[in-house]
């Protein structure tokens, strides 16, 4: 229900499907995809986060293809 008395639905397929991990970078520096691994890249004000589109389904988790 909106503020103005609107009522509205939606609906959605839910899947088990995941999506694959995204690679992320710090400042154009690749972050590593276990937090436990290599330590990340040192991080100095200003810094830019970016990651990669994810078109595919995760490796490991839900279904492939």
């Amino acid at each position: 229900m909106t503020l103005e008395g609107v009522e509205m639905e939606c609906t959605s397929i839910v899947t088990h499907l995941m999506p694959a991990p995204p690679g992320v970078s710090v400042s154009g520096m690749p972050v590593p995809d276990d937090c436990d691994e290599d330590p990340g890249p040192a991080v100095t004000e200003p810094y830019t986060v970016s990651w990669d589109p994810v078109s595919t389904s995760h490796p490991d988790l839900g279904r492939t293809g």
